[in-house]
């Protein structure tokens, strides 16, 4: 949220416009957020699970390509010599 504030909110981009932030309510909210106390600023969790969903998706595999295995528990496994 930090970064989409910095970035977008308040901010003036190349053509000259400066980026806004229609809802009071959610600029209250992130103000005075608190991070011990979650429940009481919805806005603030709300308004941060968009800009995650926002966000591009991670790539896909190409076909065709394969991608190495890796075992996370072959340390776990005796090594036999």
């Amino acid at each position: 949220i930090e970064q989409f504030i910095h970035n977008h909110v308040g901010q003036v981009d190349e053509d000259g416009d400066i980026g806004s932030m229609y809802f009071n309510d959610t600029l209250e909210d992130w103000i005075d957020y608190d991070i011990t106390k979650r429940t009481k600023y919805d806005l603030t969790i709300s308004s941060g699970l968009c800009l995650l969903g926002s966000q591009a998706p991670p790539p896909t595999r190409r076909e065709g390509v394969k991608m190495e295995e890796v075992s996370f528990f072959r340390h776990n496994k005796p090594i036999r010599r």
